[in-house]
């Protein structure tokens, strides 16, 4: 159990109603709130009194300490806290003035004449001092004081590292092999985005190679007759009917391929009978485009039909 006791300058005061027990021993405390800087940094002393005679407790550090049981025989204690230091070569002594403190019966009717927890007030003092030694910190020439310890090893590595310096920082970057310069931390690495930025050293046929015809068309309304080994790009937008001849396909071997695209309104496609159709949109050996979708026509004659093969993607 904890009683509450407020301390401002030299005036003492309980804090709350809780009654006070006699006859209790080691077990009622009293905690301190002390405000006014001339608690600040000093050895405070519970001055605890009952039928005349006083009994004096040293404050722990967090300024608590265990009511005497010698004090609680009944009706209540008198307590005070006082502190005594040396100031420029003065002594100076600072105590409160006292506050009657209540207490009530107990159920226990025997005599107590054992001291509990009372320890002469220069055992408590020497066992503080005793308590401070062992966490003080010697003072040493260059060293301040801290909660970051070093081991030799640690320190010499803290101070092998560059100011600014970054965990894990690429030293080089290499490009096939050759080193690209940086400037200010910035890499630039060129990605060619052109087929003419790069070498042709596997010799691969150009546009300008190949025997291969490329048209294109940009009308709504596109006649196409088909020739062999040849290339159609319709790129209308609007693109609405296509009429497809296949006068000059009429020889084994012969290729031919159409890319278009079918917008809003489907687009209308106009063929010859014979022309065997597979892929998407066909229905009974009929191309039906649909809205919205781009198209790929492969054309070829095998000696006996002409066929073509359709592929389609959303557009």
């Amino acid at each position: 159990m904890q009683v509450l006791f407020s301390v401002h300058n030299q005036c003492i005061s309980k804090i709350g109603s809780d009654p006070i027990v006699d006859d209790s021993i080691n077990y009622v405390q009293a905690k301190f709130k002390f405000s006014g800087s001339i608690w600040d940094n000093v050895v405070k002393t519970a001055v605890f009194t009952y039928n005349g005679t006083s009994y004096t407790i040293v404050l722990s550090e967090f300024d608590d300490c265990y009511i005497p049981s010698e004090v609680l025989k009944g009706r209540g204690f008198t307590l005070g806290v006082m502190t005594s230091y040396l100031e420029n070569g003065v002594t100076k002594m600072i105590c409160t003035k006292p506050c009657f403190v209540k207490t009530v019966f107990s159920c226990y009717n025997e005599k107590i004449e054992e001291t509990h927890n009372v320890v002469p007030q220069y055992d408590q003092l020497l066992a503080v001092i005793a308590s401070l030694e062992e966490r003080k910190v010697d003072v040493e020439e260059g060293k301040g004081l801290s909660d970051q310890n070093f081991t030799v090893i640690e320190k010499a590595k803290l101070n092998s590292i560059q100011h600014g310096a970054q965990e894990n920082v690429i030293e080089h970057v290499c490009v096939n092999e050759v080193e690209v310069s940086s400037l200010n931390k910035i890499v630039n690495i060129e990605v060619p985005t052109k087929t003419s930025q790069l070498s042709n050293d596997a010799n691969f046929a150009t546009h300008d190679e190949l025997d291969t015809s490329y048209y294109t068309y940009e009308d709504s309304t596109v006649n196409l007759d088909l020739n062999d080994n040849s290339e159609y790009l319709l790129s209308s937008d609007s693109l609405q009917t296509v009429n497809i001849s296949s006068n000059a396909f009429s020889s084994r071997g012969c290729t031919a391929f159409v890319t278009l695209k079918s917008g809003d309104i489907p687009v209308s496609i106009i063929y010859p009978e014979g022309i065997k159709w597979s892929g998407d949109n066909i229905s009974d050996n009929e191309f039906v485009p649909t809205v919205n979708k781009n198209y790929a026509l492969a054309f070829w004659n095998d000696g006996i039909n002409i066929n073509c093969v359709v592929r389609g993607i959303d557009a």
